[in-house]
């Protein structure tokens, strides 16, 4: 507590902090305490850093340490899979639940790593935290653009990893989060038709098409499997329960049925455990 004119005040951070888990409820509940509203220390590296090509080869690298021998593509994928995992899912709510927004791009933000260099928090200033009204393809748009998309071709440009694969790894958990936020259900339809249209709303072409499929009846965002994430390749990792590597080529580029387009929990969450 801070002492101010008028008795004790709440420290800033720690504010700002609760009401960024007040965005994170339901099944984004598991997110609340891991996104903070400072850097906090030496073990946040900022995203902006992150996309430097030595400083991402560098932590890969260290990630890589938890699996030996293993192809460093495979060890890539994952590491892919941790770094959207603990960015879409919060930046998403904070878009499309009222409170406070994260600021998603690079230089705003950061990625509280473990000492082997995987993932486990985020972090942001509080100028990072604006109030902008919600519900607009922009803030989606530019965080594709603006942010997702240079890590792609950051972490493809170290691991020779094809960008297709990195964007089916960031178009589950933007499924996976649009349909988790417990926010206002018109809000959550409407980002699902952003992310669903060939072309973003600033106008450009919108990366993520080929992976997400939005059910008509309802405009429910899922992801669209069409490439292996290579996990499996890993010790203690399995495949993916609709894996495409597993499957004809046509029932991959084909449509799927309703009944097997429900949501994956796997997806989003199961690098969160390892």
């Amino acid at each position: 507590m801070i002492a101010g004119a008028h008795g004790p005040q709440q420290n800033p951070s720690l504010a700002t902090a609760r009401r960024l888990d007040e965005v994170l409820i339901g099944d984004l509940s598991w997110y609340q305490g891991k996104v903070l509203p400072d850097y906090g220390g030496d073990e946040v590296s900022r995203a902006v850093d992150l996309a430097d090509l030595p400083t991402l080869a560098d932590v890969i690298d260290r990630f890589a340490s938890r699996y030996p021998g293993c192809d460093r593509r495979t060890v890539a994928s994952l590491w892919s899979q941790l770094y959207f995992a603990f960015v879409v899912p919060p930046v998403i709510a904070s878009q499309l639940v009222p409170g406070p927004v994260i600021n998603s791009s690079l230089d705003a933000m950061g990625l509280r790593l473990a000492d082997d260099g995987a993932p486990v928090g985020l972090a942001c200033t509080l100028a990072a935290i604006t109030p902008v009204a919600k519900g607009q393809g922009n803030e989606i748009a530019g965080f594709v653009c603006g942010h997702l998309a240079i890590m792609v071709r950051a972490i493809s440009g170290v691991t020779d990893l094809a960008p297709k694969l990195l964007w089916q790894n960031a178009a589950g958990y933007l499924a996976w989060a649009v349909g988790a936020v417990a926010g206002d259900p018109c809000r959550s339809r409407e980002a699902a038709l952003h992310l669903a249209a060939d072309v973003l709303a600033d106008g450009t072409r919108n990366p993520i098409r080929s992976f997400v499929t939005l059910r008509s009846e309802d405009r429910k965002l899922f992801p669209k499997r069409r490439i292996c994430c290579l996990r499996s390749g890993l010790p203690g990792r399995s495949s993916c329960a609709d894996c495409p590597a597993r499957r004809p080529l046509a029932t991959v580029l084909a449509p799927r049925p309703l009944a097997e387009t429900t949501p994956q929990p796997d997806a989003p969450i199961a690098p969160l455990s390892s």
